[in-house]
């Protein structure tokens, strides 16, 4: 038997659940602002239900259901990371969000190549470089990079900067990229 694997951070599991492993749906409720209970038995299902009811959507069946969620959740992740060029991806997700119905067989749940774990994976990024901006940048307003100069004599500290600069230009910026390529 194959092993399930979280939708989000690629993770083996082994529980009843369909997307989700149990610590990505424990930061998913806090991320999402919703209330976790431990009477609740299905906190997957309880997610997507919460979220279809935040769109006003009913008596969507199981599949429709875990397409709004992810669609829902990569929205809600490329509006933590709040840059310019990520407004067409908010756009096409939005309107994914609106076309999911009970009477409309549409059932796209994400852009065509990429899965909820690559918007995870660029989130985690965005905001490992924010922190490092933050760190070592005198200004950060669209990644302007003015790296630190007093602290320019330490030689491994500027060595990690720049590994971290090229690392995060050449992964997000191929894929974001390439998302826009495709829309």
């Amino acid at each position: 038997m194959k092993k399930k694997r979280c939708i989000i951070c690629n993770r083996p599991y082994n529980h009843h659940y369909d997307l989700f492993g149990r610590s990505c749906l424990a930061n998913l409720y806090t991320q999402l602002n919703i209330s976790n209970s431990r009477l609740i038995s299905n906190k997957e299902k309880h997610l997507c239900n919460v979220i279809a009811r935040r769109h006003l959507k009913f008596f969507l069946g199981k599949e429709k259901k875990y397409a709004l969620a992810e669609n829902y959740i990569a929205l809600d992740y490329l509006k933590r990371i709040d840059l310019k060029f990520t407004e067409d991806i908010k756009n096409l997700l939005k309107e994914n969000i609106t076309r999911i119905s009970v009477f409309n067989k549409y059932l796209k749940s994400m852009l065509p190549i990429y899965s909820l774990n690559d918007f995870y994976k660029i989130y985690n990024d965005y905001m490992e470089f924010k922190k490092l901006l933050n760190e070592n940048i005198i200004n950060n307003n669209d990644f302007c990079l003015l790296y630190d100069k007093s602290n320019n004599n330490n030689n491994i500290e500027y060595k990690k900067f720049e590994y971290f600069t090229i690392h995060f230009y050449d992964t997000n910026n191929h894929i974001l990229y390439y998302i826009h390529a495709n829309i």
